[in-house]
């Protein structure tokens, strides 16, 4: 990937961390530096660097530690102390991964090369290889439907209902998740509508409205749920966390939602109207390969956002229904719809892409040069903590700052009909209509000190 797009980081990140760090030594320099308690320094460095990280990033935070360090000997010893760099790591980054045999400054030290390698375009680029069966029909139901993404597995769905598990540090795939096949309803009605990953286990369903979950360890599927055709019509879109799994229908008028606990595994809501007018779209995803008409997505395990192609709806879970926002545009690009962080990602027909505010729905910013393809349908886009992507035929793949809208590179690979797309702070993958998935890593070097 090129990085000829990058910017320098403004010079107010520069000075702001200087007047922190300054004030910070300023209060200390009542006494001799070597008197204070080191608790008290590292609690100072947190505090400077959660400040510094909210203002310019977490980037500008590890520069600022650097500024702070060089105030004496004293205060660079404090950067020995794997309390201080623990603490760091869980409040300004995502710690949770297998990889532990690393101590906690050479942890947070990758993290910031890995956001850094990420501005830059910088990653290792792979086209995942699939378990061959060798009865297995390579038709259009070996096409990926959709992708989840973890630290450490990448999951992808598809037309033949198999869910394929890709181990994110090797890139290969580690095992291959079936359910039983029932096509009565059309070729595709075992196809896998949405899915996502928690620690070990991943959560899927498919078209005719089935629940499954799948233990990667044991190879091992169990149904949740299942789909009721006639009664529900074709699940199209799914998506789950922690506390709930969500399910978007096309088919049956008045029940378009289904809210689960994924705790107890118990339906506890069934209904809304959201796709009332699609029923007829969503009983053609039975026996043809359709294009994006629905999604669902769940917002820090608050709140479910949900959009057709002319309408968002914003629903309190906790309540399992109650709406708090409904907001209208003229023509929603539901592929290119995504969330992360109390942040939404839309573009509308005629429209700029835009990034809002969750659940207000007021934009934060705008994204710069968005290419207009023949067909805004066609666009695909996600999100992560600090970046938004966008891609559409021809296949070129573009980054953005989430926070800015300044477009900050294009991706080096190109890649055509792109038919999903997921990214975390680490990776991004797609999957495209040739049957291929590719994958990006952004990661810096595992330290084995």
């Amino acid at each position: 990937m090129s990085d000829r797009h990058h910017r320098p980081a403004s010079p107010s990140i520069a000075s702001s961390s200087r007047r922190i760090v300054g004030s910070t030594a300023g209060a200390a320099a009542g006494g001799p530096s070597d008197s204070l308690p080191i608790e008290f320094l590292e609690a100072v460095a947190v505090d400077m660097a959660i400040k510094v990280a909210t203002e310019n990033g977490p980037l500008a935070a590890g520069r600022a530690l650097v500024d702070m360090f060089l105030v004496c000997s004293y205060w660079r010893n404090v950067s020995a102390s794997e309390n201080l760099w623990e603490i760091l790591c869980n409040c300004l980054w995502d710690s949770r991964e297998r990889q532990i045999e690393i101590s906690w400054r050479a942890k947070f030290v990758r993290f910031h090369a890995t956001l850094s390698n990420f501005r830059q375009g910088k990653a290792r680029y792979l086209t995942l290889q699939m378990e061959e069966d060798d009865d297995e029909d390579f038709s259009v139901i070996r096409r990926c439907t959709c992708l989840a993404l973890s630290n450490e597995f990448l999951a992808a769905g598809f037309y033949d209902g198999a869910v394929r598990i890709f181990d994110t540090c090797t890139g290969s795939c580690i095992c291959t998740l079936r359910h039983e096949q029932d096509y009565v309803f059309g070729l595709y009605s075992s196809a896998i509508a949405g899915l996502c990953l928690d620690n070990k286990e991943v959560v899927y369903a498919s078209v005719r409205g089935s629940l499954l979950t799948g233990d990667i360890g044991t190879k091992k599927c169990t149904s949740v749920y299942s789909g009721n055709v006639i009664e529900d019509g074709a699940l199209i879109s799914f998506a789950g966390s922690k506390t709930w799994w969500v399910g978007l229908y096309a088919g049956s008028p008045g029940q378009s939602i289904r809210i689960w606990s994924s705790e107890t595994r118990e339906l506890l809501y069934r209904g809304g109207n959201l796709l009332d007018d699609d029923a007829m779209l969503g009983w053609r995803t039975f026996i043809e390969l359709a294009d994006h008409f629905g999604k669902v997505r769940i917002v820090n395990d608050t709140l479910l956002l949900a959009a057709s192609r002319t309408k968002l709806t914003i629903i309190d879970l906790e309540t399992h229904g109650t709406i708090v926002n409904v907001e209208w545009h003229q023509q929603i690009t539901i592929g290119a719809l995504d969330v992360a962080c109390n942040r939404l990602l839309t573009v509308a027909m005629y429209e700029a892409a835009q990034i809002l505010r969750i659940p207000a729905l007021d934009e934060l910013c705008k994204l710069e040069h968005v290419l207009a393809a023949d067909d805004y349908t066609k666009l695909i886009g996600t999100m992560n903590s600090r970046h938004a992507l966008l891609t559409s035929d021809p296949g070129f793949l573009n980054v953005w700052d989430a926070l800015t809208g300044t477009h900050l590179y294009a991706f080096r690979e190109q890649v055509k009909g792109i038919h999903d797309l997921v990214a975390n702070d680490m990776f991004v993958a797609a999957c495209s209509r040739d049957s291929t998935v590719h994958f990006w890593d952004f990661t810096a070097p595992r330290s084995p000190h």
